[in-house]
C-alpha cells in the first residue's frame, strides 16, 4: 500500500492508463474513406468514418483509401487537353482488335471503377491501376474476339458493353 492507502498495482495501472492516453492520438476517417492500421508493419485492422485513436508512429501507422472515388481508365486513346476543348490521341496498339469473324475493330473504352475494399486496395495487389488496366483489356480481347463485326461495330454494341462489363466484374471478382 502506498501512503494513500491504495495498492501500488493500482496506482502503476493508473500511471500506464495516463500515459498510454497521452502518448496515442485520435484521427478522423470521412465518410468517403476507408484506413488500414499497421502495428509494427502488420496488418491489424481497417477502420471506417469517424474518429478512432491509435499509438504514436513507431508502433502504429495509419494508411487512408479514398474508397467513393472514380477512377477512370481511357483504354484505345489518351486524353492530352482537357479544357473547353478536349484533345485525344488515339493508341493504335491498344484499340485494334481482332474479331471472331477475322475482322479488325478499332475500339475505344472508358472504364470507372471504385476501390472500396482499402485492405486489399493496399495490400494484395502492388498496383491496382495498372492490374484494372490489363484486366480491362483482357475482357474487352476476350468479347470482341468471340464477337462479329456488325455484332461489336453496329448490330449490338449495349450487349457487347454488357459483357465486357460482366467478364471484367467477374475478373475482379
Amino acid at each position: 500500500l502506498d501512503r494513500n492507502g491504495y495498492p501500488l498495482v493500482f496506482n502503476i495501472a493508473v500511471f500506464f492508463g495516463i500515459l498510454y492516453l497521452s502518448i496515442s492520438y485520435d484521427y478522423m476517417i470521412k465518410k468517403d474513406e476507408n484506413a488500414t492500421v499497421r502495428q509494427f508493419g502488420k496488418y491489424i485492422k481497417t477502420t471506417t468514418a469517424g474518429i478512432h485513436f491509435k499509438l504514436p508512429y513507431p508502433i502504429q501507422t495509419l494508411q487512408k483509401t479514398a474508397v467513393t472515388k472514380v477512377h477512370r481508365l481511357e483504354i484505345g486513346f489518351r486524353t492530352k487537353n482537357k479544357g473547353a476543348q478536349n484533345e485525344y490521341e488515339s493508341v493504335k496498339s491498344e484499340s485494334e482488335m481482332l474479331t471472331g469473324d477475322d475482322n479488325i475493330v478499332d475500339i475505344s473504352a472508358v472504364v470507372q471503377y471504385l476501390s472500396f475494399d482499402a485492405y486489399k486496395w493496399q495490400f494484395i495487389v502492388e498496383d491496382p491501376s495498372k492490374l484494372m488496366y490489363f484486366l480491362s483489356q483482357s475482357a474487352i480481347r476476350l468479347v470482341v474476339g468471340k464477337s462479329s463485326f456488325d455484332q461489336v461495330a453496329t448490330n449490338d454494341k449495349a450487349g457487347t458493353q454488357a459483357a465486357i462489363e460482366k467478364v471484367l466484374q467477374d475478373l475482379c471478382d
